[in-house]
C-alpha cells in the first residue's frame, strides 16, 4: 500500500485540479481508474491510485488506437523515425 498515490498527486501529473480529477476519473459508481478507498487516522475517506494504472491512463489518452482510419482530406501528422547506428 506504500506505492499508491493520492488523487492530488495524480491530478498534478495530468495538470488538473484535484476536484476535477476525482469527478472525471474516480466516480465510485463507474471509476475509469481502479481506486483503493481507505480511511485516514481521523476517519476521513481517502482515494488512492496505483501509479501504473495512472501511466496506462495517460498512455491511452495520448496514443491513438490502431485500426482507426483517417477521413479523406484530413490532416495527418507524421513523425520520422530515427535510428541510432553507425
Amino acid at each position: 500500500m506504500t506505492n499508491l498515490m493520492r488523487t492530488a498527486e495524480a491530478a498534478a501529473r495530468l495538470d488538473m485540479k484535484a476536484n476535477t480529477f476525482r469527478r472525471r476519473f474516480c466516480d465510485p459508481l463507474a471509476p475509469r481508474l481502479p481506486i483503493v478507498e481507505c480511511r485516514g487516522p481521523r476517519g476521513v475517506r481517502r482515494i488512492l491510485i496505483d501509479p501504473a494504472d495512472l501511466e496506462a491512463l495517460i498512455e491511452s489518452m495520448t496514443v491513438k488506437p490502431a485500426g482507426i482510419r483517417v477521413e479523406p482530406g484530413a490532416a495527418v501528422l507524421l513523425q520520422k523515425a530515427t535510428r541510432d547506428g553507425p
